[in-house]
């Protein structure tokens, strides 16, 4: 469904038009219109194609995909910490990312304007928990690299930092994950096409929250928001 595809690489799109020399203003697509459309089609096969006891699940599905999708800005801004590298690091927001159960929510305190929430009661854990990544090829069913952490000692200021994770020379078919159960993952594929067998440094924008965090406080909620990966070529 080329709707869909649209809609959920709005922002992606977006900014291709942008380094175009184009404003925005003439952009060809809304996201309203996208997403109506997406919807009106959903409905039309869930109430003609699909049996009866299935469409309630369906229709879960259908909120889902527009809690995830819908409700953020038109244009993403670029990453202010990586201006130096602007026409060459690949930046990845965190919509673009394989979060599984995890949901987009909007934050205000991210440059995107959207993040997604990692609860750490609901995983079980407590304390000032290190946030862990690695980088993986599922075709070659192999890491690359080692598995590392994010020792919340490092944290440097308040809010939204980003950390270096490791250097990789990116592959198709790979991902870079965080969180001991991988349950946030983002594609190396485009990297792999525009810096095939180079190294490159990549990055994560995270927020620590909550009292046992550095610079954390009591009222915050207690986990960890992740809003993009940024991969720069060395």
């Amino acid at each position: 469904n080329l709707d869909m595809a649209a809609f959920m690489r709005f922002r992606r799109l977006t900014a291709e038009f942008i380094k175009s020399g184009k404003k925005i203003e003439h952009f060809p697509l809304k996201q309203d219109k996208l997403l109506n459309d997406i919807k009106n089609e959903w409905n039309v096969i869930n109430n003609t194609l699909i049996r009866q006891d299935l469409r309630n699940d369906q229709l879960d599905l259908i909120k889902k995909f527009e809690g995830k999708y819908a409700g953020h800005p038109d244009v993403t801004p670029p990453p202010e910490d990586f201006k130096k590298f602007s026409d060459k690091a690949i930046d990845i927001t965190i919509d673009m990312a394989q979060t599984h159960s995890l949901e987009l929510r909007k934050d205000p305190e991210s440059k995107t304007g959207f993040a997604v929430f990692v609860d750490w009661k609901k995983c079980g854990k407590s304390g000032a928990v290190p946030l862990v990544f690695g980088a993986y090829n599922s075709i070659k069913d192999e890491r690359i690299g080692s598995v590392g952490v994010i020792d919340p000692d490092s944290i440097p200021k308040p809010g939204y930092n980003y950390y270096y994770c490791m250097t990789l020379k990116p592959e198709f078919s790979a991902i870079m994950y965080f969180l001991d159960n991988w349950y946030i993952q983002f594609s190396l594929d485009s990297a792999a096409v525009k810096y095939p067998n180079q190294e490159c440094d990549v990055y994560v924008s995270a927020r620590f929250s909550g009292a046992p965090y550095k610079f954390g406080k009591p009222d915050e909620p207690h986990g960890l928001f992740v809003d993009r990966c940024i991969i720069v070529p060395k």
